[in-house]
């Protein structure tokens, strides 16, 4: 098996074929299925987060489209969304972006907290008074249910003791715009 890896090469350069484009975070995160590979990156200002989406030919990887799944966080220059994909479902971050019926992904619904806490900084810029929950840091999706990280969300006056937020639908529906359903907390020890 060692020999196997000593003797790789590269196979195949993923480009966005984008002229002028500045991106940043090219790869920091992936998502595969059978035919799909998710490449998110960040371009420009304002800091957007883009999926580039390639299809798998049988041979290699082919350049398809690019999906606009939203503004980043202030720090979106060093990161993107989680993503995940499941069947004709990615999930970026907060967003669900569906494949249509001409082949086409689209930036189809967003998943919302009941308790959002945006990153908030004093009016003199001297300290935090909130560092956000980094709300979709982490997804991942099966059948019928999306599980969304934020794992700096504060909790019973601790910062940072993180959370997940639990999103479902039925087996015969599909997905929408929604708040989540459940969500997730450690046990906090009261001594601590």
């Amino acid at each position: 098996m060692k020999e196997q890896w000593d003797k790789m090469e590269l196979v195949q350069e993923l480009t966005i074929p984008e002229a002028g484009l500045t991106v940043f975070s090219y790869g920091d995160n992936l998502a595969m299925s059978d035919e799909w590979l998710i490449v998110p990156y960040v371009q420009n200002d304002p800091a957007r987060i883009i999926l580039a989406l390639f299809k798998f030919n049988g041979t290699k990887w082919d350049f398809k489209q690019i999906v606009d799944v939203g503004s980043g966080s202030i720090f979106a220059k060093f990161t993107t969304k989680a993503i995940a994909i499941k069947d004709d479902i990615i999930v970026a971050g907060n967003q669900i972006v569906k494949l249509n019926n001409n082949g086409l992904w689209e930036n189809k619904y967003t998943l919302m907290q009941t308790d959002p806490e945006p990153m908030r900084i004093s009016s003199d810029f001297t300290h935090w008074i909130s560092n956000g929950d980094m709300f979709g840091h982490s997804v991942t999706i099966s059948d019928n249910t999306i599980f969304i990280g934020a794992p700096y969300k504060d909790y019973n006056g601790t910062w940072d003791v993180g959370a997940v937020y639990v999103y479902t639908k039925n087996p015969d529906e599909e997905w929408s715009s929604k708040y989540e359903t459940a969500k997730l907390l450690p046990s906090i020890n009261a001594e601590n």
